[in-house]
């Protein structure tokens, strides 16, 4: 496959990737042209498939981590780990190389060229969607809702993500889909956002997570201070001297032996003590 050339220098060059959904999904675009996409659908391992799948992308489109000028990411809402992995990735290549990251949510990403006003939805557990809508330049905070519990849609509403044909048929409107992919829209969103005045990505929750902490308050540990056992004397193995006195290797046998009849106890120290004050 031909390589697209490098971009110069002075034409700015965003790549932006998400993992909020069951994909690695990731573009590169530099003066609304896309040098390189690419989604790969994969439940888990994102983790460790993103760096290089990111590093396969800016190869073949010619250019390299210091070319790029700034970094767009997903920041939900979607799955929780998914999430964290592409946040914490971005946060640290923005560190790493000087540049600003960008967070981005899926919402914004669905509808990114589309006329408004607009109802963007994204799957959620339990059948539900994670909702929100954009109408003339303002939005409703994100929400978790369900068929049964759908808002009041503005006149002309077009839905577009997941269930957006069966919300379309409860609420008499139209469903279609995204105009551009979602890692593509996630960086033609960053591109265009002001960096200056963009805050640090970080995920976007709107439902607690399925394992919670407990609700009982954690024990106190307190301090201790290790206590140094005493050192014990060593015994000194004193053999009879004279005609017919054992060797010293008779001396070591019967030693070894008697060891081995000492009684079994718990603690290491407690077993030499005994064999110290002649308990054995």
């Amino acid at each position: 496959m031909r390589c697209a050339p490098s971009p110069p220098k002075a034409v700015p060059l965003t790549l932006a990737f998400d993992t909020s959904a069951a994909h690695c999904a990731a573009a590169l675009v530099s003066d609304a042209r896309v040098l390189g996409m690419r989604t790969d659908e994969m439940a888990r391992g994102q983790a460790e498939h993103l760096i290089p799948m990111l590093e396969d992308v800016l190869r073949d489109a010619g250019v390299g981590w210091r070319d790029l000028d700034r970094i767009g990411v997903g920041v939900g809402p979607g799955n929780f780990t998914g999430i964290r992995i592409s946040v914490s990735a971005a946060r640290g290549l923005a560190l790493g190389l000087g540049i600003p990251a960008i967070g981005v949510t899926t919402l914004e990403a669905l509808v990114f060229g589309v006329d408004q006003p607009v109802f963007a939805t994204v799957a959620a557990p339990r059948d539900a969607v994670y909702a929100q809508i954009f109408e003339d330049g303002t939005t409703t905070d994100p929400a978790l809702v369900t068929l049964d519990t759908l808002p009041t849609l503005p006149p002309g509403t077009t839905c577009i993500g997941a269930l957006a044909r069966d919300i379309a048929e409860r609420t008499g409107t139209r469903a279609l889909d995204a105009a551009f992919p979602v890692a593509e829209a996630m960086t033609r969103i960053a591109a265009t956002r002001q960096a200056a005045d963009a805050p640090r990505p970080k995920p976007l929750y709107i439902r607690p997570a399925d394992a919670a902490p407990p609700r009982d308050q954690a024990p106190v540990l307190l301090p201790c201070r290790p206590q140094r056992l005493p050192r014990l004397p060593r015994a000194r193995l004193t053999a009879p001297r004279g005609p017919g006195a054992p060797r010293n290797s008779q001396i070591f046998s019967t030693n070894r032996a008697r060891s081995c009849q000492r009684p079994r106890t718990p603690s290491h120290w407690a077993a030499l003590w005994q064999a110290r004050q002649g308990y054995c």
